[in-house]
């Protein structure tokens, strides 16, 4: 994670957590990478986020959590928070 205030609850959730260092992408590499589809396939940079749909905001998330990855072993985020 980064440490943006989006992360601030992050202990509720139980889980073990890693926070990146401050201006560090490369410790992030599956963010910066989705990040990146996005830019490049549905959201060019600068665009208002308040003008996205919830229709194309939920068929972008949908895509990037079935996108099979290599740095997770040619599964999904999806198939990954089930094992």
């Amino acid at each position: 994670m980064d440490n943006g205030i989006e992360n601030k609850t992050h202990e509720k959730y139980g889980l073990p957590t890693y926070f990146c260092d401050p201006h560090a992408p490369w410790q992030k590499p599956l963010v910066e990478a989705s990040i990146g589809l996005l830019r490049r396939w549905y959201i060019k940079k600068g665009t208002d986020l308040a003008t996205v749909s919830q229709k194309k905001y939920k068929r972008m998330l949908h895509y990037l959590n079935h996108k099979k990855r290599k740095s997770l072993g040619y599964k999904s985020a999806y198939e990954m928070s089930y094992e």
